[in-house]
């Protein structure tokens, strides 16, 4: 009915190793027999997923995502997590905090019982997925705040924002491919023998990483289109404003015009008139405003 922190090492224990200290990591290794190399790989963040037998212990390397700082480049990637399967125990290791086995939906809830390693491991599995379809989820809501942001954009920094998720749903594709694999050798029964209600349950973490995959997939298509269509809007809003800048000049250029020749030092028509000016600055507005008036219907202005 729930997780019981303990001391020490108990049957049917999951032993959770966030960023050990190397004296941790040897112990894991002395007091558990978990090799040293898997231990080193699980703290490796350009690990691959893999799945072994080795010394009578399951050893597997799936990987989850995190949020690594909005700063980042790209600000979601994925971290190994190696778990190892004993007869009595289960340990996970990696070198950041994650959230697995922590934030179970109510359906596999029911599921979680440690003193089953190889029903743990098929949970775990199965919340793997989840995270994934929690981090897309955040994602998405980030992507539709900047798309309110990209309307009216005449600058390419929303758009450089986009290509960073759009970074983090590649990382995300290829590391849920690999755990797919993972997936496929143990439904082959080599490694490890599963009763029926074991097999019912590793095929519905199949289908749930499947649906994952194609999520994101169908996320990062959604995302890269975007990005290309959002490209193509902040080229037509820079040349809307200069339409308008070019536009407005020639407006204002008329009343210069005037200006200019009425201010040489040169005998002109109405120079001892005392409406001269009045009537200059009216003709200046008047021209500006038939011009101004010949744009905006043509949709320059």
């Amino acid at each position: 009915k729930g997780l019981v922190e303990t001391d020490g090492v108990v049957e049917g224990c999951w032993i959770d190793a966030a960023d050990p200290t190397p004296e941790e990591a040897s112990r894991l290794s002395e007091e558990l027999g978990i090799p040293r190399d898997f231990v080193a790989d699980a703290l490796d963040p350009g690990q691959v997923s893999l799945i072994e037998k080795e010394g009578g212990l399951l050893l597997v390397l799936v990987h989850v995502p995190y949020f690594d700082g909005t700063a980042t480049k790209p600000p979601y990637l994925t971290a190994p997590v190696g778990i190892a399967v004993g007869d009595h125990w289960v340990a996970t290791i990696c070198r950041i905090e994650h959230e697995l086995l922590r934030q179970l939906p109510h359906e596999r809830e029911r599921e979680l019982d440690t003193t089953e390693p190889t029903r743990l491991l098929l949970v775990a599995l199965w919340s793997v997925a989840n995270m994934y379809l929690r981090r897309l989820g955040e994602i998405d809501a980030i992507v539709e705040r900047l798309e309110g942001r990209l309307q009216g954009s005449l600058r390419n920094r929303e758009v450089l924002e986009l290509l960073r998720y759009q970074k983090s749903l590649v990382h995300f594709t290829n590391s849920l491919r690999g755990n797919e694999l993972i997936l496929e050798s143990l439904r082959q029964g080599d490694l490890v023998s599963m009763a029926e209600p074991e097999q019912r349950l590793l095929d519905d973490v199949i289908i749930e990483h499947r649906q994952a995959i194609g999520r994101v997939e169908v996320a990062g298509t959604i995302l890269s289109n975007m990005m290309d269509a959002f490209a193509s809007i902040i080229s037509n809003n820079l040349n809307t404003v200069m339409k308008f800048l070019t536009s407005m000049t020639i407006v204002l250029i008329i009343p210069t015009v005037l200006a200019t020749f009425y201010g040489m030092n040169v005998p002109v028509p109405f120079q001892h008139d005392p409406w001269a000016f009045a009537g200059i600055v009216a003709l200046s507005l008047l021209c500006a405003l038939i011009v101004a008036l010949i744009f905006w219907k043509k949709d320059w202005l």
